[in-house]
């Protein structure tokens, strides 16, 4: 029984790591990929990334990958998911590079908070993942300061309806509730290495495709070979976020990993005011307290139960 109690602890411990790495990465990869896709295109970052996936995970995931060909000729429902994965993820990231392209950070970032009770909704609807009352108390109090901290001005929210880049940013919020779900239980099945290649390989086959009927294939490579620096950052803090994320949703529950992991959206528009140099507000730096307080106390409270 303590070895039991042991082992779940550890695992929690490593969780909440992982979501934590996860949480880093991702606000850098969020100012990466509204860069990239405003000098290169949507399609054409996701092309290169998805690559750069696919490449760089392959040596770490050879071994997962012959035990999947055999999982694959048994005809296991995992080849559901992954096709599934693909498409879902396709649909997620194109919309969500098109609405840090043609949208505003300050009316668009704040909608991202939904994606958590949306990911935790979906656990729970599909495999019977629960949290807490408590959890969600502060998950809830979280998505507050996520949507003061990437505000500029309260005022902004009465304009959302108006913000161009909507359309894509309620699609990608839609769709990635179900990534984050297929990711973290793909992860399970798999290993969180494999279930992101087979995601970055999907990626990279759709997009090649896209790109080579389209005759924008030869312009899309010359036109990486012009941003090394730009597209190098994206890509590592793609894969680094990513497969953090896969490996916290392995150990612990998913929808906990999408909360801490989510408060990511903070420290990304903190990136962008330091960039920027702007000078954050007073309801913003209320929010970056409550993130700040979520994160440690959720987590935190995750241990004890």
């Amino acid at each position: 029984m303590r070895n039991r109690n042991a082992v779940y602890l550890l695992h929690m411990h490593y969780g909440i790591l992982f979501a934590l790495t996860a949480l880093v990465a991702w606000a850098f990869d969020d100012f990466f990929i509204g860069r990239s896709s405003k000098r290169l295109g949507s399609v054409q970052a996701l092309f290169f990334l998805a690559w750069f996936g696919t490449i760089l995970l392959l040596p770490f995931s050879w071994h997962g990958l012959s035990v999947f060909v055999s999982i694959w000729s048994w005809g296991s429902p995992i080849i559901t998911l992954c096709i599934a994965l693909i498409v879902i993820t396709l649909i997620a990231a194109l919309a969500d590079f098109e609405a840090l392209r043609v949208g505003k950070l300050s009316a668009i970032d704040p909608l991202y908070a939904f994606e958590v009770p949306l990911t935790v909704g979906i656990a729970y609807l599909l495999i019977g993942e629960t949290l807490s009352v408590a959890s969600w108390i502060l998950i809830v109090c979280m998505m507050v300061g996520m949507v003061l901290v990437s505000t500029k001005s309260l005022v902004h929210l009465k304009s959302i309806r108006l913000e161009k880049g909507l359309v894509f940013a309620l699609t990608s919020i839609l769709f990635m509730g179900g990534t984050n779900f297929l990711t973290g239980y793909g992860a399970r099945l798999t290993s969180p290495v494999v279930i992101n290649w087979i995601s970055y390989a999907g990626l990279a086959v759709c997009t090649s495709f896209y790109l080579l009927y389209k005759g924008q294939l030869k312009h899309t490579l010359r036109t990486i070979l012009q941003h090394p620096a730009l597209l190098l950052g994206l890509g590592i803090a793609d894969v680094i976020a990513w497969t953090s994320f896969a490996k916290s949703a392995s150990l612990i529950p998913i929808g906990l990993t999408t909360a801490i992991s989510e408060a990511y959206i903070g420290l990304a528009v903190l990136l962008g005011l330091y960039f920027n140099k702007e000078k954050l507000r007073r309801h913003q730096f209320i929010g970056i307290g409550i993130i700040i307080v979520g994160v440690v106390t959720l987590s935190y409270l995750s241990l004890l139960e």
